[in-house]
């Protein structure tokens, strides 16, 4: 994987700085949701009577923030899982890569191959099967970390849209 295939991989900083901006995000809906818990509080104690629809619309917007302070702290920790497991198999592919080169083999479009040009010198001990061997293993390997890669993806996708039909449930409790 060059370093521009890599980038198609993803990027673990900016998965990881989404995670803490919905992480944040949700700390204040929290936030907001104990200080209108506190109003009303304050509206049952109140001498004047409060219309009984006020006091379910403030009991609604309080249950509101609290559901959608949980959904996003769910949602951020699914991303910060995947940020890590993301940053793992970029290293793994990175030492992969550096094993590849320092064997004269190249990871290129999805496969392991003899590096293109002069590699090193030449070696008369080298053993053009050996070399196939740890051609096809490093190929092995590299399947298994876009393979892994795929699966994170898909969770991931799986876990952001119950996400969205939970917080689509939400709005509609407004």
């Amino acid at each position: 994987m060059s370093g521009s295939t890599r980038v198609l991989l993803g990027d673990p900083g900016s998965v990881s700085a989404l995670a803490a901006t919905l992480r944040s995000a949700a700390v204040s809906l929290a936030a907001e949701a104990e200080r209108v818990g506190r109003a009303r509080a304050d509206l049952a104690d109140a001498p004047v009577r409060v219309p009984v629809d006020r006091r379910r619309r403030t009991e609604g917007v309080q249950q509101t923030l609290q559901a959608t302070s949980r959904v996003l702290t769910e949602s951020a920790g699914a991303l910060q899982h995947a940020a890590a497991d993301l940053a793992e198999q970029v290293a793994a592919l990175q030492r992969l890569e550096d094993e590849a080169a320092r064997r004269g083999l190249q990871v290129r479009d999805g496969t392991v191959a003899p590096a293109w040009g002069i590699t090193g010198t030449v070696d008369e001990r080298t053993d053009p099967q050996a070399q196939e061997q740890v051609r096809e293993q490093l190929e092995r390997r590299l399947h298994a970390c876009v393979s892994t890669i795929g699966r994170c993806r898909s969770r991931l996708t799986r876990e952001c849209a119950q996400a969205r039909r939970t917080l689509t449930e939400i709005r509609r409790m407004l």
